[in-house]
Order: structure tokens, then sequence, then C-alpha cells
């Protein structure tokens, strides 16, 4: 009989790569180019050449933004040599995976740093304040993993004091959380015909989610989401319990707690079923 694991969805081996392997499936994730465009536009904002272009990807999980951008700008630009990205996660697990996953150039400036959102003004490349955040990016609706009293406008408050004034971009993302889990594609308890997913990592591991408990409370979506860990040969190895919590933020409240801590709303970019924010610091 196989052991039921309970985990917050990013503390664990399978926990980690199940969330990386779902986020490479094609078409699930449709910010790349969100993220690439903001990048050349920032890029042109920039008033000096003579210190890096500074990217932070906060919450950045298993490094999936970083990767496509240094993907697409090793191809396509010449400022790769000149650009500086910081992964920052809360989850040490989640940066070591994303530091064994391989970059399209071996040769980009790429740092891995364990860290608090919360606490931006407190990871190392900022503490000084002399370095400041060209392009911060906060994809996946990852805000909405702050869910006690006056975090959101906490994060909120760090990320003024980390950008660039003036030409800095923070790119934050969005989205309807009550849908998302509404239509989440893990089958009903029982259901048989379940969709396997591959491990994108470790050898002969497949992935099967068997259903989705969502309940909300308080403005909070509380998801407990049950995985199978599978060998090659069809056999269970475990379950992955994992109990996430979003807060539903809405269009409104964050406008009004970013204007309440200087960011001013630069534009709105929709694309797939997010909505991108784009903050300035004057």
């Amino acid at each position: 009989m196989s052991e039921t694991c309970q985990t917050n969805g990013y503390d664990t081996v399978h926990a980690v790569d199940f969330y990386h392997s779902m986020t490479q499936i094609p078409g699930f994730l449709q910010d790349a180019a969100v993220y690439l465009d903001g990048y050349r536009k920032t890029l042109q904002l920039q008033t000096t050449k003579k210190r890096p272009f500074v990217v932070l990807d906060v919450c950045t999980g298993t490094g999936r933004v970083i990767r496509d951008l240094v993907a697409h700008l090793s191809e396509h630009d010449a400022d790769l040599h000149a650009t500086k990205f910081i992964g920052l996660d809360i989850s040490r697990p989640m940066l070591d995976q994303a530091a064994k996953l391989p970059l399209a150039s071996p040769t980009a400036d790429v740092t891995w740093i364990e860290g608090s959102a919360l606490n931006l003004h407190e990871v190392p490349a900022f503490r000084d304040g002399v370095l400041k955040a060209d392009l911060l990016i906060v994809a996946f609706s990852s805000i909405s993993h702050f869910i006690e009293p006056g975090q959101v406008a906490q994060f909120l408050r760090e990320v003024a004091r980390v950008l660039q004034p003036g030409t800095g971009r923070a790119y934050i993302s969005l989205r309807d959380i009550p849908a998302t889990f509404q239509s989440d594609m893990a089958p009903a308890e029982g259901d048989t015909n379940s969709t396997d997913l591959p491990s994108l990592v470790l050898p002969g591991i497949t992935y099967r989610q068997i259903g989705n408990d969502v309940q909300v409370k308080d403005g909070v979506v509380y998801v407990v989401s049950n995985v199978q860990v599978m060998s090659g040969k069809g056999d269970t190895l475990s379950t992955e319990s994992a109990t996430t919590a979003f807060r539903i933020l809405g269009d409104d409240e964050l406008r009004t707690l970013a204007s309440s801590v200087g960011l001013d709303v630069m534009e709105t970019v929709k694309a797939g079923e997010e909505t991108y924010y784009v903050f300035q610091s004057p």
C-alpha cells in the first residue's frame, strides 16, 4: 500500500517536479511573449549602459520565466550579456530544481536566491540600495499567495522599494482564482479517465491528478489537490496531498493598494486567462 505525503505543493521532490512538469505543458501558460515584450520595452527606457539591466523574478518557482527569457534573448538579442537575472523564491526545493535545469546560454548571469517576497529589500543584491530592479516579474498570479491581512500591501511596498524609479517596470499577473479552479483539469474523485503527466526530470515517474477539493472562506480559496506518483510500470509509489491557499484579489483592490504605496499603473495587458498589471515607481 502506498503512503500519502502531506505537502504545501512546493516542499517535496515530487511536489516540485509535478509543478515543474505541469508548467511545461504546451499552452498551459501563455506569458512568455508578455514578459519578453516587457523586457524589450523596459530596456529601451534605461538611461545608462554603465550598469547591468536587472531582472528580478519574484516567486520564481523552478525558474520557468527566467529560462524562457534567456532562451529568447540568446537567439535574438545582443543584450543578454548586459542583463543580470535574479530568481527569488521562499522554497529551497524549488530553487534547487531551478539550479539543476539547463539554460539556453551557459554564460547568462543568473542567480537563484532563497528569500521572502515580503522582504525584497533584504535580498543581498538590493540590501545596500545601490542596485535596483529594472524589470520585476510576479508571474502566474503568485501575488494571490499572500493571504494574510496586510501582506499584499506589504509586498507592493517592497516592490516600490526595490524598483528602479522612473524607468523600472513591475509586471504583476492576476488570474480569476475561483474560475481557475472551477475549470481545473483535475478529474473528479473516482474518474478513471485521468490524464497522466510524465515527469520531465525524474526518469520513469508519472503523475496522475486524482481530484481537487476547493473551498472558499473569507475571500480565500483553499485547494486540497491529490496527485499519485506512479512508476514506469504503473504502480502507485505514493500520493502527494497538497494544501494551497489563494487570496481572491480584484482589480480595484490591487489598484488601490498599489496607489497607496506609490506605484502607478502604466498599462494592463490581457493574455489568456491572466491580466498583467504594469507598475512604475515615480
